[in-house]
């Protein structure tokens, strides 16, 4: 970010070249955040801290989207002082727990080589696979619930106008929904670490289904006190599902790895939410936005039910239930 400024005009290369630098530094980022939260998390707590981890970005997102885009707008030169002025604040955090002590659970001995002697490394990996295995069953899942939110990203700033919203209207329905999600976020998580994640999950999966269905339904502004407590509920109860059936399914030494497997898929979804989500609103308008996002999360909700049902995804060894 600094070159970008420094260096004016930014030649082609270079400026290929710190994207891409940019990009693998960011995309380790996150996984690694999670994994370490997961490390540092209390026994039994686990859904509650993941889904307290993810949501710590959200200030951090609605200040870059509602201020600083605003602010890029009329004065770039103060919009780059403050991304790079919080930039800079972040490495210093980053820097101030340098010698932390993170707990990582022991690698077992590698037995691939030694099994590979004996005529039977196909038995060796059996237990790796079926680590393995449980992260892959979220993968499909994964790609569907970020591709629902992305398909209203690029036209947030355009359905208030179309659907005839206020400001002013949206004050009270937004501080029920604040409240709804906060309770929900600690109910469900408390369901998720004693329970079992889908049990928070699965009826968090079903609100959101019923709420974009209903949100297709004509005069949308005078259902709004309930629509959007609904959808706060819904989200809250499905994130602390989410990240308590994600965090007892990865494998502990490799979960880091299996973090940023998760997350890679995840970013693919919002990638295509956007394309499909201007073809909807070409076509259909708002309606068209609100019934893909119902009609994903209820093939969502589906998978769900078929691995619960199956019994085909269980805790990781070591990781409590």
């Amino acid at each position: 970010m600094l070159a970008s400024r420094l260096i004016q005009p930014l030649p082609v290369p270079l400026a290929m070249a710190l994207a891409v630098a940019w990009g693998v530094t960011y995309g380790a980022l996150w996984p690694v955040v999670m994994g370490f939260s997961q490390a540092l998390t209390r026994p039994g707590y686990g859904s509650r801290a993941l889904a307290l981890t993810s949501l710590s970005a959200v200030p951090g997102m609605a200040f870059g989207l509602l201020v600083l885009g605003w602010v890029m707008g009329s004065n770039p030169a103060l919009a780059w002082g403050l991304l790079l002025g919080f930039q800079s604040l972040a490495l210093l955090l980053a820097l101030s727990i340098w010698g932390e002590q993170v707990p990582v659970e022991a690698v077992a001995p590698s037995n691939v080589v030694a099994a590979g002697a004996s005529g039977h490394w196909t038995e060796s990996w059996k237990p790796l696979w079926a680590q393995w295995n449980r992260v892959a069953l979220l993968l499909p899942s994964a790609l569907a619930q970020t591709m629902a939110p992305g398909l209203l990203v690029n036209f947030l700033h355009l359905l208030p106008a179309r659907l005839d919203l206020t400001l002013a209207g949206l004050v009270v329905p937004g501080l029920l929904a604040l409240g709804a999600g906060g309770l929900t976020m600690w109910l469900a998580g408390r369901v998720a670490d004693r329970r079992h994640a889908l049990w928070a999950l699965l009826p968090g999966l079903g609100l959101l289904v019923a709420t974009y269905a209903l949100a297709t339904l004509p005069h949308l502004a005078e259902r709004l006190w309930l629509l959007l407590p609904l959808l706060a509920t819904g989200y809250a109860a499905f994130i602390s599902g989410w990240n308590g059936l994600v965090s007892h399914a990865l494998p502990g030494e490799h979960r880091v790895a299996a973090w940023g497997t998760v997350m890679m898929v995840e970013a693919l979804g919002y990638a295509i939410g956007p394309v499909i989500g201007g073809i909807m609103w070409e076509q259909h308008g708002p309606v068209g936005l609100f019934a893909a996002a119902a009609f994903i999360f209820a093939l969502t909700l589906g998978y769900y039910l078929y691995i619960l049902l199956s019994g085909a995804l269980r805790p990781a060894a070591g990781v409590p239930k």
